[in-house]
């Protein structure tokens, strides 16, 4: 297993992260399945590496593939496993089809054999769908009904907390965003992996919500803390610019 970087940040360090099978045992007849988003069933002994595949679009690719794909599956009558109903789910909310996403997250949620972080990533992008239809209040159901699988993500407890933040509910968002600095990362859960989340993202959000509350050095402190995560952070150095004015 080795982990596969599909996103980066403005420095081109890897954003979003997850392990995925890159070298097997030809003697093993490891096959892979699926129509799409294929996955080779994982058996035997597992070994798991830091060495970091960077997938990168090089080239325009076809952006309706995917979907077009699961709906020609669809047409022909053919039933969705769950990780291909989660999948499916998710291209719809990609192609801004928030309200066709929404059935199809609901429908992989009802499943019972679905995969447990795939569960938690699915009542995730639920949330995001919602926000897009303007319910707000139903996006923070469906981020809170997250906890019913597994102790919270830092990826949950951000948004979580964002959601509280918007709406100038800072002890509330400083609460989950302090949750959120203390769950330690598991990279070999197999779940997406969004590492700002696990130091930086909450840092610099609680460096805001302290000086929201009137609490300067608390600010200066996250802010501080959060260069330390990011070194070339363009809004830590903003940051210590105000405060150095203040």
């Amino acid at each position: 297993m080795m982990k596969y970087h599909t996103a980066f940040d403005k420095d081109g360090n890897p954003s979003f992260s997850y392990y995925r099978e890159r070298m097997v045992k030809r003697e093993e007849l490891h096959l892979w399945e699926g129509e799409i988003h294929e996955v080779i069933p994982l058996t035997g002994r597992l070994l798991y590496t830091d060495i970091g595949i960077c997938h990168r679009k090089v080239h325009v690719s076809d952006a309706n593939r995917n979907l077009r794909i699961f709906e020609a599956m669809l047409d022909k009558g053919k039933k969705l496993n769950p990780r291909e109903q989660f999948y499916y789910a998710r291209e719809l909310y990609y192609h801004k089809r928030y309200k066709d996403a929404v059935k199809a997250f609901k429908k992989f949620l009802k499943e019972d054999s679905g995969w447990i972080e795939n569960k938690i990533d699915a009542c995730e992008m639920l949330g995001y769908c919602y926000y897009a239809l303007h319910k707000e209040e139903k996006a923070l159901e469906s981020f809170l009904c997250s906890l019913q699988y597994e102790v919270p993500h830092a990826e949950l407890c951000c948004d979580i907390a964002k959601h509280f933040m918007d709406r100038a509910k800072y002890k509330e968002a400083i609460f989950w965003y302090e949750c959120a600095m203390k769950v330690p990362m598991n990279e070999t859960s197999g779940a997406f992996i969004r590492e700002d989340c696990y130091g930086y993202i909450p840092a610099i959000q609680l460096c805001v919500c302290w000086w929201r509350l009137g609490d300067k050095d608390r600010a200066v402190q996250y802010n501080e803390l959060a260069g330390v995560y990011k070194p070339k952070s363009r809004e830590v150095e903003q940051n210590r610019r105000f405060f150095e004015m203040k």
